[in-house]
């Protein structure tokens, strides 16, 4: 993730208005600022100076007050349609923005540590097969009784 906004594959091209013009990335957190520009919130501090910000793209000044949350585009934002972080491993999921954590905690493609502590990252989806065949750690009987 960029450090102020949200970087993630899209289904369409991000728009230039719901891409922050500092971190370069979807905006996370959008700000409206006085000159009607937005910017992610997280990439607004670093601007601001003695209570005042500098608008990145207009360089008009304005009091740090003067910026304020802009709840109508990030439900927008939220609303958009992306690919899986995991897309380029397998995974086809694609969903809005605002569904990303949920498939992530769900998502096969995810790598994992092994749960027999074997050091090994694993897919969530090939998890029980590596325990019940290749886990250096995994449960063998013994056969030599």
């Amino acid at each position: 993730m960029a450090a102020g906004g949200l970087d993630a594959r899209f289904v369409d091209r991000l728009s230039e208005r719901h891409t922050c013009p500092v971190c370069l990335v979807a905006l996370r957190e959008p700000m409206m600022t006085k000159c009607g520009h937005l910017i992610c919130n997280d990439c607004v501090r670093p601007l601001a100076r003695r209570g005042r910000v500098v608008c990145p793209l207009c360089r008009e000044e304005q009091n740090e007050s003067e910026i304020y949350p802009n709840n109508y585009d990030k439900r927008e934002i939220m609303s958009l349609k992306i690919y899986c972080d995991q897309q380029e491993k397998g995974c086809g999921w694609k969903g809005e923005l605002r569904e990303r954590e949920t498939h992530n905690e769900t998502c096969g493609y995810v790598d994992v540590l092994c749960k027999h502590e074997c050091g090994e990252m694993v897919k969530k989806k090939d998890m029980e097969s590596h325990m019940k065949k290749t886990c250096m750690n995994r449960k063998v009987e013994c056969s030599c009784v």
